[in-house]
């Protein structure tokens, strides 16, 4: 009886080993949260956020969590995705595929109805969710800032900026605006005078090629700045891109092509042209770098060259540190430096300073 009963203890103790075993033996399907009404995002840290996968774009992950709002996640720090609304995805080598996704450490299973594809995490170029309404194609940024003064002088500043982006897997367009106009006076009883204006709008469309090269079939934009003599001047053109950095921290792209640009001075010297064109050369860098989980470093800079009528040389700078304030809102200061090499005369003979220099603080909403 005594061995009767070992045995049966060795048999209810092997079934109960088999059970545990079996248990810790569960595909990460089984054990993971699943896909039903939201998107699912795990983290390196184990962490899970349940919301709504937006975008994929440069090694940096939108994402709309349910509690924590608009998310910005590095790629690499993040070890699965399960996705419930469709999503279309650029796959570098393969081809722009629309369904669900799902991701593990390195393996991507993406499903098409019955068709499924398996392919590398590093194969992906890009993810835009849905496709179902132009809507989910489409964020941006706006920024406003006021500064007002009185007592001697009598001063109001004002600046905004809007950036707008369309991003499907395959293009990306956006269209960025800023605007600047001060005004002041010596006192209450003195008109007000306009001292500064200066208007900025660009729209450049990106086609991807690689996860690194893309065409720019449209380089555009439109600046007014009367203080500098420019009524308005109008630049067309097409590049090429490559981005030379592309880790979680930095980014850095660079892109250059020819452009025309065309010119309305508001006055000149008697005998000159106040409309010149000017074939042209530009030259752009744009960068971002990660200084903290709160913290951005925009560097934008673009270089151009132009026959001496229109200026010479141009460019535009601007260095903006973005720290997140409360969910979608943003305090941005940002510090712009624009230059011309030979500005053109006044119709009175007078010239205008080569150099702009500006100092902005911003609170910005991201949508």
């Amino acid at each position: 009886m005594i061995k009767l009963f070992l045995i049966l203890q060795l048999i209810l103790f092997s079934l109960h080993a088999h059970e545990e075993t079996a248990q810790n033996e569960k595909t990460w399907e089984d054990l993971s949260p699943l896909a039903n009404g939201y998107d699912w995002i795990q983290l390196t840290s184990g962490e899970w956020l349940k919301g709504e996968l937006l975008a994929m774009y440069k090694e940096k992950v939108e994402f709309d969590s349910k509690e924590l709002k608009l998310l910005s996640l590095d790629f690499e720090d993040i070890r699965q995705i399960k996705t419930y609304y469709m999503q279309t995805i650029n796959v570098e080598d393969l081809a722009i595929l629309k369904g669900r996704l799902f991701i593990y450490e390195d393996n991507v299973i993406f499903t098409m109805g019955e068709d499924q594809v398996d392919f590398n995490r590093s194969q992906i170029i890009s993810i835009a969710h849905g496709g179902d309404y132009e809507s989910d194609y489409w964020s941006g940024k706006v920024s406003v800032g006021l500064d007002i003064s009185d007592g001697n002088t009598r001063k109001l500043d004002f600046n905004s900026k809007v950036t707008i982006k369309r991003r499907t897997p395959k293009v990306r367009a956006i269209f960025d605006y800023t605007g600047i106009v001060g005004y002041q006076s010596a006192s209450s009883e003195e008109d007000v005078v306009l001292v500064s204006e200066n208007h900025r709008a660009n729209l450049d469309i990106d086609y991807f090629k690689t996860k690194y090269f893309f065409l720019r079939p449209l380089i555009s934009e439109y600046y007014i700045d009367p203080f500098q003599n420019i009524e308005g001047r109008t630049t067309l053109g097409i590049g090429l891109g490559y981005t030379i950095f592309d880790t979680s921290k930095l980014e850095v792209d660079l892109s250059a092509g020819p452009v025309y640009k065309y010119t309305v001075f508001v006055s000149v010297l008697e005998g000159s042209d106040r409309k010149v064109g000017s074939p042209s050369f530009t030259f752009d860098i744009n960068s971002e770098y990660e200084v903290s989980d709160t913290v951005d470093y925009k560097f934008e800079y673009s270089l151009s060259v132009l026959n001496k009528e229109s200026g010479s040389l141009t460019h535009h700078m601007v260095n903006t540190f973005e720290t997140e304030f409360i969910n979608d809102f943003d305090i941005d200061i940002a510090f712009m430096w624009d230059y011309v090499k030979d500005p053109i005369l006044r119709e009175d003979g007078t010239k205008p300073v080569q150099n702009d220099v500006r100092l902005m603080l911003n609170i910005g909403y991201e949508f």
